[in-house]
């Protein structure tokens, strides 16, 4: 089931990529600079700046200006219908696959490096009390209240998680 998921998401992200490399602003960005990586933000920075961005990309921090890509600057490029619209709305579904790939199925993956399945073949989370203010639950190593459950990817992520026989996952 893991290697499954993991191979649909790779696949998605190479999918992705692919679709990236052959729009048009990019396919010039790479002709003049040799390539582009859209998930290098000095490299995204520096197209959505040569395609006339540079406002949208340019924020102040700590009265500093600097340039920002992140999701709600790419949001905002996203919902123009402008040079580079359909490229900052492909970056977002490509980070959030990339992380969904890298952080929550990779682990998963007896053969990774990072893997967090014990020898019992069993992913074995830390449930405490101690670390939250509150009294709630957190969980740790992995953090599986903290994945993307309401997605697609969400839900196949879920079904990489599975009781041993006579027991129950339950959600509260």
């Amino acid at each position: 089931q893991v290697r499954r998921q993991k191979f649909q998401l790779e696949g998605s992200v190479q999918l992705l990529e692919k679709e990236i490399m052959e729009l048009p602003v990019v396919r010039q960005y790479a002709e003049d600079h040799g390539q582009f990586n859209p998930l290098s933000g000095v490299q995204l920075a520096n197209l959505l700046e040569s395609i006339g961005h540079q406002d949208d990309i340019e924020v102040e921090e700590r009265g500093e200006a600097k340039r920002s890509v992140d999701s709600d600057v790419l949001s905002k490029i996203g919902a123009g219908d402008g040079r580079g619209s359909a490229l900052a709305l492909a970056v977002i579904e490509l980070r959030a696959i990339s992380k969904n790939a890298g952080t929550y199925i990779g682990p998963l993956d007896k053969s990774s490096e990072v893997s967090i399945v014990h020898d019992d073949g069993l992913v074995h989370p830390q449930f405490k009390i101690s670390r939250t203010s509150t009294g709630r639950l957190s969980c740790a190593d992995p953090n599986i209240q903290n994945y993307p459950k309401r997605t697609e990817d969400g839900k196949r992520i879920c079904t990489c998680y599975a009781a041993p026989e006579g027991h129950s996952i339950v959600s509260v």
